[in-house]
């Protein structure tokens, strides 16, 4: 009864009690192997940085399901020990969790892969590309493949996966919509928004269609109607941040109190550390430095990694002639774990300034 409680709230997007969602998950594990995997699926939307400690236990622990939705739920940024596990999960004795690992790796992870590694590695990649295909009949199938390969770079063939869902299904959507993304990367703006309209003309109210034909205008400098199709995206879906965040950085030269508000829209619906520093800077830049110090006091605890947190805060407190709060940021910046070398050298030459 209670998983399905926590599952129900998760399906309504409160994650509220994700600490208790977590607990069951690592709990139930190898138990109750349905709800589990489930509730990892549901969960996978909502950025938490101890998720990952949970995913990984399970990834080792859990039964298949649960290793299999842990493998696919797992998102970057990617830590070594990550890494390492879905390298593991990619020679799985159990086929879908190879897949499920393979597809993360290749989605989420670009640095060469050591040479004793490099035949499981392409046996899974291997089984994750078959298993796109399994039915070439759906649309989906194709769609599937063409977005394999836009995460690969590829965009001319992601075109051509695209184009042949169209065909199996003129009135499908989605393939119209990742075919502009494979246009835009291929820099033709004209075949985008000729896809985009056809995804409007298909289905009018779609969100995802909307958005990026936001983008697109934003590209082509018309920013008024950029935000008019944002705006209209969130209408219709209004879970979708990256909207709220796009228009906050289109309206910022313009209004920086507007930019705040949407921020914040950005950072409450999906509070992530990017959309956290945006709004930090955006209330910074409307002068509200108390929003900006409590935001990003929430950040440098949640994210201790998150060096632009870290130098956003030192500096509002350096403007506001508070030297000592300055290098109280700075020294917690140097003690947190995950700095890389060169962002350490910033915050040191921030530190001897006022030292």
């Amino acid at each position: 009864v209670r998983i399905s409680m926590l599952e129900s709230e998760a399906r309504k997007r409160n994650f509220s009690r994700i600490e208790e969602m977590l607990g069951v998950v690592r709990q139930a594990g190898a138990q109750d192997e349905v709800h589990a995997s489930g509730l990892i699926r549901l969960m996978s939307v909502w950025p938490e940085p101890a998720k990952e400690r949970v995913l990984l236990d399970v990834l080792r622990n859990g039964g298949p399901l649960v290793r299999a939705a842990a493998a696919e739920a797992l998102m970057p940024p990617l830590s070594a020990g990550a890494v390492d596990a879905l390298v593991a999960s990619a020679q799985d004795p159990v086929r879908l969790v190879r897949i499920k690992a393979a597809s993360t790796l290749l989605r989420h992870f670009s640095a060469a892969v050591p040479a004793d590694l490099a035949r499981p590695l392409a046996k899974a990649r291997g089984e994750y590309i078959s298993s796109l295909m399994v039915r070439p009949d759906l649309w989906s199938s194709h769609v599937a493949m063409g977005t394999y390969f836009l995460e690969q770079k590829d965009a001319k063939s992601a075109l051509l996966s695209f184009r042949a869902a169209s065909k199996i299904d003129p009135s499908a959507v989605e393939p119209h919509v990742n075919a502009s993304i494979a246009h835009a990367v291929l820099g033709d703006q004209d075949a985008a928004e000729s896809e985009l309209k056809e995804a409007l003309r298909l289905d009018p109210h779609n969100a995802a269609a909307l958005f990026n034909m936001g983008l697109l205008r934003n590209q082509q400098a018309r920013p008024d109607e950029a935000v008019s199709y944002f705006k209209e995206a969130i209408r219709r879906d209004p879970f979708m941040a990256q909207a709220a965040y796009n228009i906050a950085v289109t309206l910022s030269g313009k209004s920086p109190r507007e930019a705040a508000l949407w921020a914040k829209r950005a950072y409450e619906t999906f509070p992530d550390a990017k959309n956290g520093y945006t709004l930090a800077y955006y209330l910074k830049q409307d002068g509200d430095w108390d929003g900006a110090v409590s935001v990003l006091n929430a950040l440098t605890t949640k994210y201790p990694s998150n060096v632009d947190a870290y130098l956003l805060l030192g500096e509002i407190h350096e403007k506001r002639g508070n030297p000592l709060e300055a290098r109280k940021v700075y020294r917690k910046a140097l003690d947190a774990p995950g700095i890389p070398a060169m962002e350490r050298v910033k915050i040191e030459k921030r530190l001897k300034k006022l030292e």
